[in-house]
């Protein structure tokens, strides 16, 4: 029944009540009232999962107590999206069963609580965009006892939590770990590369310091996802390093690269996005063909020192890409193949060539192309109608001339 205005219904506690044989129960973004403190009768309705997401609630105790009053043994709770404020209830980790917990988007404060430690089936804790201050060591020592050895994703970003990043092998089924945007400081331990069942980590946006090298990924054969950003991390790869993943999302946004692109990226077949922009990469584009996936991706390389040609490829499926190589040092002629995508950036180079490629090129999906601040000259094309779905076309601060042609005052 998610998204049906309940907000007139203030006997909906009693209707689901006299349910019995109800397990599971959606009721996101329903305006529901606050009434669990309403008195219940005796009911034998058991939920395997209750989703009261995005509801405006605002006693996340209450809703437990009733819950308890219900004689339930959940699977699955959702309660995000709620303005649940203070301290997060010990009384969830009477749930033995709960597997499953959501409590994004609310205004938690302080950590976990100890008693967290004993549920022994919880497999994924979601406390995203909340304001947990504690240090991450504490919030690790309250889930470790039981909880450390079940628990598969964690996601803390988005909080307030300090500290160091603690080692964190005895989280042995972990697969998930989203840490990203807090106030977390220090180096990263060696450690994180033994998490040998990891396979999305996120950690940008937190004031790190010191090297992160290939011990770090050492054991990591499962990493499908790594995000880093806004960080001062030195990257310190050998030439010839063969990592023990295959990527399909890489962000190093805003880090410290160094001189070139990652010649690693040429072991990693399976990546569909790709992020390094801003992260000072001095290097030429001419040979670097491996950088572009053969098949539909996104792709930020902006804003660094990237000279040389785009490669004249002739990639079959690139329709849908997104491609932003902006503000960079390229030059030369346009390829056909960035044109075939759905959003294309190449403002602020030094490119010189468009009028062929542009009409080679034939792709009705093309919504945005931003050719501007470049070197391009001669007679503006007259072949837009190759691209009858552009919705933004941005050509200024070129050197083109002539005549407009009549079908731009379309």
């Amino acid at each position: 029944m998610s998204n049906v205005n309940l907000s007139k219904v203030n006997n909906w506690l009693h209707v689901v009540n006299k349910l019995p044989y109800l397990t599971s129960l959606y009721l996101y973004s329903c305006n529901l009232l606050n009434i669990f403190s309403v008195p219940l009768v005796n009911s034998s309705t058991s939920f395997d999962v209750l989703n009261l997401s995005n509801n405006n609630l605002t006693s996340s105790s209450s809703v437990l107590k009733w819950l308890f009053n219900s004689n339930t043994s959940v699977v699955g709770l959702d309660f995000s999206r709620n303005p649940f404020q203070g301290l997060i209830p010990d009384a969830f980790s009477k749930i033995n069963s709960l597997e499953l917990l959501i409590l994004d988007d609310n205004e938690f404060e302080g950590g976990i609580p100890k008693s967290f430690s004993g549920m022994c089936n919880l497999k994924t804790l979601s406390l995203s965009r909340n304001n947990l201050s504690e240090q991450l060591l504490g919030i690790v020592h309250n889930l470790t006892r039981c909880a450390n050895h079940s628990i598969e994703k964690l996601y803390l970003d988005y909080n307030n939590i300090m500290g160091s990043f603690p080692d964190l092998t005895t989280f042995s089924s972990l697969r998930v770990l989203w840490l990203s945007d807090n106030q977390l400081s220090g180096t990263i331990p060696e450690s994180l590369g033994k998490q040998s069942n990891l396979e999305s980590l996120y950690i940008g946006g937190n004031p790190f310091e010191g090297v992160i090298s290939e011990a770090h990924f050492s054991k990591l054969t499962k990493l499908k996802v790594f995000q880093i950003y806004n960080s001062s991390l030195v990257f310190n790869f050998s030439s010839n390093w063969v990592p023990p993943f295959q990527l399909k999302q890489l962000y190093l946004v805003s880090c410290q690269l160094g001189f070139g692109l990652p010649k690693w990226l040429q072991t990693q077949k399976s990546y569909y996005w790709l992020d390094l922009s801003n992260s000072t990469i001095l290097d030429s584009l001419s040979n670097s063909y491996w950088i572009f996936p053969n098949k539909k991706f996104y792709m930020n390389l902006s804003n660094n020192q990237i000279s040389g040609h785009i490669p004249n490829l002739s990639l079959g499926s690139s329709f849908g890409s997104i491609i932003d190589l902006s503000s960079n040092e390229l030059k030369g002629e346009i390829p056909s193949f960035v044109f075939r995508g759905v959003h294309l950036d190449l403002s602020k180079n030094m490119l010189s060539e468009l009028a062929f490629s542009l009409c080679a090129a034939n792709n009705n999906s093309l919504r945005f192309l931003d050719l501007s601040n470049n070197r391009l000259s001669g007679e503006l094309p007259d072949c837009w109608m190759h691209f009858e779905g552009l919705k933004i076309l941005k050509l200024e601060n070129n050197n083109f001339h002539g005549k407009i042609q009549a079908q731009w005052a379309l």
